[in-house]
């Protein structure tokens, strides 16, 4: 079946991302989740890619059936919180991405992130009834699955308004996943953004719908609640607070909702301290961000719960400045704590 991530998940512990656009801090290639030709060793707890050593780990929390499409949570990280950011000759540093530990609707369409840059430009005008007027390019888009897996669309880019730039859509595949992205030549308001894999599975991220080639769709409410094939709600997410967000799972048949899914994060320092070089000899600048909020646990209805604990800069535990890796997971009953950062 086609896992891709779906419309919500708990980033950070502490808020919704739903399907809408956001904006990339770069196009980068981040390595996490199960690329394409990569070697990797797999355990019963994890999944090693051998090439950049980034751990990648899936442990469910829910299932339940559908007509076409069934309807699955599970909790889903990676341990390479970071990218490259700047060019060459320029400034080079290390810059944080998404922290992704949280709980994943599946399936569902992933998600599309691209940069928006552009303005006034005294060098290259664009003129407009003898006006000068800003103008804007969508780049940099980045299509990412279920597990994380990157698929970088280089060099490709739409804009607006008219006739300043000329390319207001695309339909192109990266890699298995045809990514359909149209903006108003105008406003530049976004009118299509789909992705499509190969199976025919077809994810609209403007109408919040997941819809398989038989017409049997996984939706979301305004209100953030998703509805399965069948009809009825599977997760709703209630209002959470800076450190705590909680999904729900109804129960099909009325009364008591469950299980109940609650992350808990808290305030850390990132910093890194890895001391890394370009080929060239060039230093990569080190991240030194503070109040950044990580993912430290996620409890479960039954009273279980998962615990994070991440790398600390200076070596020492327990530690608020921290690389923002994973230093150790401890899972629920029969308890079971591994770590991979220091290997």
């Amino acid at each position: 079946m086609f896992l891709a991530r779906f419309f919500t998940k708990l980033i950070l512990a502490t808020f919704l991302v739903l399907l809408v656009g956001s904006l990339a801090a770069g196009q980068t290639d981040l390595g996490t989740g199960l690329p394409a030709f990569g070697s990797f060793n797999r355990d019963s707890i994890d999944t090693v890619n051998v090439g950049n050593l980034n751990v990648h780990f899936e442990f469910p929390v829910f299932a339940k059936k559908g007509r076409g499409l069934d309807f699955s949570a599970a909790v889903i990280g990676d341990n390479k919180p970071f990218r490259i950011m700047g060019s060459l000759p320029g400034a080079l540093y290390w810059y944080p991405t998404y922290q992704t530990i949280g709980v994943e609707a599946l399936p569902g369409a992933g998600r599309l992130t691209y940069d928006i840059i552009g303005g006034l430009n005294s060098q290259h005008p664009c003129i407009i009834n003898n006006k000068n007027v800003p103008y804007y390019n969508f780049t940099n888009f980045v299509y990412t699955d279920s597990r994380n897996t990157t698929h970088p669309l280089y060099n490709i880019s739409v804009g607006y308004p008219e006739p300043c730039v000329g390319v207001h859509s695309f339909s192109l595949y990266a890699d298995n996943y045809l990514v359909t992205f149209a903006i108003d030549p105008t406003t530049g308001s976004v009118l299509t953004k789909k992705v499509t894999d190969k199976s025919g599975n077809v994810g609209d991220f403007l109408a919040g719908s997941f819809t398989d080639p038989n017409g049997n769709s996984i939706s979301q409410t305004k209100t953030g609640d998703l509805i399965d094939t069948t009809g009825s709600t599977v997760m709703t997410a209630p209002p959470g607070t800076q450190t705590s967000s909680t999904l729900n799972f109804p129960n099909p048949t009325g009364g008591v909702t469950e299980p109940v899914v609650t992350s808990f994060s808290r305030s850390f320092t990132l910093k890194t301290n890895f001391g890394c070089k370009t080929s060239g000899g060039q230093n990569i600048n080190e991240l030194n961000s503070q109040d950044q909020l990580l993912t430290t646990g996620i409890s479960l209805q039954d009273g279980t719960s998962y615990g994070i604990v991440y790398e600390s800069t200076d070596g020492t535990y327990p530690s608020n400045v921290v690389t923002g890796r994973i230093h150790s997971l401890t899972l629920p009953p029969p308890r079971c704590t591994f770590s991979r950062a220091a290997k």
